[in-house]
């Protein structure tokens, strides 16, 4: 059986997955391809932690609407 999709999305970080509830909150049907937060949690040295200033961290929420 073949999936059909619309869209998608290379990568399941912070930024692929709230594209992600962006696009399923407007009905779009959405692959993500990826393990969520894989790279980070695989690639990056332990103990090291994110640092972002607010505007940088904006994710969507479609429950906040």
């Amino acid at each position: 059986m073949a999936l059909e999709i619309d869209i998608a999305i290379i990568g399941a970080g912070p930024y692929g997955l709230s594209l992600s509830a962006y696009l399923n909150a407007r009905r779009a049907s959405v692959g993500v391809f990826g393990t969520p937060r894989g790279f980070w949690r695989d690639r990056m040295p332990k103990g090291m932690h994110l640092k972002s200033d607010g505007f940088a961290s904006n994710l969507y929420d479609p429950d906040s609407l």
